[in-house]
């Protein structure tokens, strides 16, 4: 009864993880250069969106409703980051979250 006891207690905290706070990363073109001005953009609410500075930083603070951001230029849609991936054993993981130094590359062509 114990085993059972502590097993379903060590279940229980490790699923009950926070997700992040904010989205934040870095776009760079296909020759390794910082892109500015490249919007990254929420699909399912247009309000929520940053542009890439100089040095081709990003961030958004607060976590969308979505697995996936839309990344613009031109107001043209170029390519998408996927925030959230799920795989049945090891559970969600999160790219382009507070503290992870993601880069997209991209060719804007």
């Amino acid at each position: 009864m114990k085993m059972l006891l502590i097993s379903a207690t060590i279940l229980l905290l490790s699923c009950s993880s926070q997700s992040p706070k904010y989205i934040q990363g870095y776009i760079f073109s296909k020759d390794l250069k910082p892109i500015e001005n490249i919007k990254v953009q929420d699909p399912n609410d247009k309000n929520i969106f940053s542009y890439t500075n100089p040095k081709g930083y990003f961030k958004i603070n607060q976590m969308i409703k979505g697995r996936f951001l839309y990344v613009m230029y031109n107001e043209k849609k170029i390519d998408s980051i996927y925030i959230v991936t799920t795989h049945p054993e090891r559970g969600p993981s999160y790219n382009f979250v507070e503290g992870k130094s993601d880069t997209l590359f991209v060719d804007v062509k």
